[in-house]
Order: structure tokens, then C-alpha cells, then sequence
């Protein structure tokens, strides 16, 4: 039997998955990071195209990060080898670039672009 989707439908499950798709992103996160031991380099890179950033000559990650939920997201993306974080004051009150120290502490800061 076909189920038909309704308007109504459609819009209740489209916004459960908008709305679960940043828990289930963190929750992997925080599980590689807790299969990785905390260590950087223990994780291979799922970053796999880099792009050169206008005339800077810097190879930025063709995906980048701007103000992730926690700083378990952010550190599970930099080891998947994003290397472009979007940042603002504005983000997350304020406190986004304080967490982005705190995470990149862990990091050679040379191949991060912020």
C-alpha cells in the first residue's frame, strides 16, 4: 500500500530532520573523538579536496565550520580536516571565538584559517 504525503506531513518531517541533524552531528563527533583517545593526529582526515584561498596561496578545506554547538563539533571537525573556520563576534553571543581558541590550543595554528 502507497502512503501519500501531505503538506502537513511533509513539513513535520522535514523539520525533525532539520532539527536533529546538529544533535546527531555532535553525537558523532564526541564519539570520535572518544574512539580517537583525544589525540589530533589519530583520526584520518575525511577532508579530502582543498582549494586554494584567492592569492594567499593558503589550501583551504572545500567545507569549512562557523559557529559549531560545542566545542566537541568543532574539535571533530578539524580532525576530519576542515581547516576553515567562519567566525564573528556575533556568533554565539560572543563566546564562539573564545571556544575556537580553546579548541585550536590542540592544533598547529599555521594550518588553520580563521
Amino acid at each position: 500500500m502507497k502512503k501519500s504525503i501531505n503538506r502537513r506531513n511533509f513539513i513535520k518531517n522535514a523539520t525533525l530532520g532539520a532539527a536533529s541533524g546538529p544533535i546527531l552531528l555532535q553525537a558523532r563527533a564526541e564519539a570520535e573523538i572518544r574512539h580517537a583517545g583525544d589525540e589530533p593526529d589519530a583520526v584520518e582526515p575525511l577532508v579530502k579536496n582543498y582549494k586554494i584561498l584567492g592569492r594567499t596561496g593558503f589550501r583551504v578545506s572545500d567545507i569549512g565550520i562557523g559557529s559549531p554547538p560545542s566545542e566537541a563539533v568543532l574539535k571533530a571537525a578539524l580532525m576530519a580536516g576542515m581547516n576553515y573556520i567562519d567566525t564573528a563576534e556575533q556568533y554565539g553571543n560572543g563566546n564562539n571565538e573564545a571556544m575556537i581558541g580553546r579548541v585550536i590550543r590542540d592544533f598547529d595554528r599555521k594550518k588553520i584559517f580563521i
